[in-house]
């Protein structure tokens, strides 16, 4: 999690609850998971 909120922080408790609810042993937030998905972000 950054701490520039490029990522949102509900999401969060999607990944608290794929293993607390769901049993996944491991929960990965990644903007990278689906391609690369940067926002607001200079190109340069």
């Amino acid at each position: 999690m950054d701490a520039d909120f490029s990522h949102d922080p509900k999401d969060l408790i999607k990944l608290y609850n794929a293993c607390s609810e769901k049993g996944a042993d491991v929960s990965v937030g990644s903007r990278y998971s689906k391609g690369v998905n940067v926002v607001n972000w200079p190109h340069e």
